[in-house]
């Protein structure tokens, strides 16, 4: 997993290391990503792959460039840091304004300082969705390390972060690489 920042990262998100995903987690990422490759592309080739911000329409255009799954969160929300686990039984968020909750058992979810789920590969929840008033920006590329080379995951997350600077006007930006 690698993540790229408008802004800055949360400083606690850069302790995940690879020792600290199992391979049920390593599963749920590769399952995530075929889902991305197929949800995406298909509404995009249907029309109906709407305009939602500048720093979310960064985020799908790189999705759709590479086939894989991106969070793009408040990094304000998450307080500071962050980590990564699969979800239990029973955990769940709403991720939508119409209250629509997702099941999260199972899933790969990024949470926030005090251990809630805040985002995943499928659907981000609205805690930690941007906001009309959101500047500093925390974006997760999800992709499996045996198929993306350190260097390549990288050069995604500089994509990422010029896009972000580009087009939304990020002053400042970190590619930091979370295996």
């Amino acid at each position: 997993i690698r993540a790229a920042s408008a802004n800055r990262l949360p400083e606690g998100c850069a302790e995940l290391r690879a020792s600290s995903l199992e391979e049920s987690e390593r599963q749920a990422i590769v399952r995530a990503v075929q889902d991305v490759q197929g949800n995406l592309a298909q509404a995009a080739r249907e029309g109906r792959f709407p305009s939602i911000s500048a720093p979310v329409d960064c985020n799908n255009l790189l999705s759709l460039e590479t086939g894989l799954p991106i969070s793009l969160l408040d990094a304000d929300a998450l307080g500071g840091s962050c980590s990564l686990r699969v979800c239990g039984a029973g955990e769940s968020y709403v991720f939508n304004q119409a209250g629509h909750e997702m099941d999260l058992a199972g899933l790969v979810c990024l949470c926030g300082a005090d251990g809630q789920p805040m985002g995943n590969p499928v659907k981000d929840s609205m805690r930690g969705k941007l906001k009309d008033d959101t500047v500093n920006l925390a974006g997760f590329i999800f992709a499996p390390a045996a198929a993306f080379s350190p260097e390549r995951l990288h050069a995604l997350g500089e994509r990422f972060a010029g896009l972000l600077a580009g087009h939304c006007g990020a002053r400042a930006a970190r590619v930091e690489g979370i295996v």
